[in-house]
């Protein structure tokens, strides 16, 4: 397991109702601390691989990824994933320990990754699940923000190559990949890589109309639960809970 450290730490200021800073959007204060930390350390948006915030009421100003939102206004490299947890009252502390199990987890068994606010948000509730009933297996959490990346680089300019594709979903271990459209179209973009026999996509299935958004996850079985039990009940998962490699 790698080492984890925080080698910096930052804060945007602090202001009060209707003060002078009341106007600022939370994007731009947020995205302020990002480039700053980088800037302090000497690093650039391309040396990051992923970001992680919290945040503890994803509502107007601050609604959907405001992560992402405040990465991308500050300048942030476009291809780097960014995620919002929403923990009430433990957001910062809940982003802090995604963040340590990335950095950690090294080799996965498994893999689940994910397409879209909604599957992501489900798939890292069922890696939550999953590290409490089975601390042993190591699970990778990839979070797919560029579809055109899954495809070959020779069959479009953001497709990353044989090997990067690889290094992430491995090549022969069970990828649970969540997507909020038809699956077919991750099984089309990913039909010549080598680990397409391994991926096993939950996505739309023509089920639901107007429900909750938590109804229609279920109803499509494309839930934490779902997630969680496709995976334990996978056969490769299975062989290595008995300890068979």
């Amino acid at each position: 397991m790698e080492d984890v450290v925080i080698i910096d730490a930052a804060r945007s200021a602090v202001g009060r109702k209707g003060g002078s800073i009341g106007g600022a959007h939370p994007a731009d204060m947020l995205g302020q601390v990002m480039m700053q930390l980088l800037a302090r350390n000497n690093l650039t948006s391309e040396h990051v691989d992923q970001v992680v915030g919290g945040c503890v009421n994803k509502l107007a100003s601050q609604g959907m990824n405001i992560t992402r939102t405040a990465w991308l206004a500050s300048g942030g490299a476009i291809e780097t994933p960014c995620i919002t947890i929403d923990s009430q009252c433990g957001s910062s502390q809940q982003s802090m320990t995604l963040a340590h199990n990335i950095i950690s987890s090294g080799a996965a068994d498994v893999v689940m990754a994910c397409a879209g606010d909604v599957p992501t948000l489900e798939t890292l509730a069922a890696v939550d699940l999953l590290r409490t009933a089975l601390p042993d297996l190591k699970i990778r959490v990839v979070n797919v923000v560029d579809l055109m990346t899954l495809q070959p680089e020779n069959q479009h300019p953001h497709g990353l190559s044989d090997r990067d594709f690889d290094d992430l979903f491995t090549t022969d271990k069970p990828v649970i990949f969540a997507y909020h459209g038809y699956p077919h179209l991750i099984h089309r973009l990913t039909y010549s890589r080598t680990n397409h026999s391994g991926m096993h996509v939950r996505g739309f299935a023509e089920e639901g109309t107007t429900t909750t958004p938590f109804d229609m996850v279920v109803l499509n079985e494309l839930d934490r639960y779902h997630l969680a039990i496709e995976l334990v009940e996978n056969d490769h998962v299975e062989r290595r809970r008995r300890g068979a490699f």
